[in-house]
């Protein structure tokens, strides 16, 4: 069985190593970590990209406002949309319904 290659490295299937996994470092652990946003970036790149293809448009938020991208470029803003909000950890709150045409 040939080893799992991804982006980023080789993987070998357990048996191929005796059944021993690989014992990682605290520096390589780092290093491994380090890559994540990296990851993160590319799969977030290719999904909006593969929506786009599939569907032919995209809703973003630009700016405070909720804006459409279509497959051609433009670009058509939707409506504007609230300011984030911090919400503390364990915080619970209560949602208000919004009217449709708004």
């Amino acid at each position: 069985m040939k080893p799992l290659a991804c982006r980023y490295a080789i993987v070998q299937p357990m048996h191929l190593c005796g059944g021993n996994p690989m014992k990682l470092t605290e520096e390589s652990m780092k290093n491994l970590e380090a890559g994540i946003p990296r990851l993160a970036e590319g799969a977030f790149q290719r999904a909006y990209y593969q929506a786009l293809t599939s569907s032919g448009m995209v809703l973003r938020a630009v700016n405070g406002l909720l804006v459409e991208t279509h497959a051609d470029g433009t670009e058509t803003v939707i409506r504007a949309i609230h300011n984030p909000v911090k919400v503390k950890i364990g915080a619970r709150f209560k949602l208000k319904r919004r009217d449709a045409t708004a």
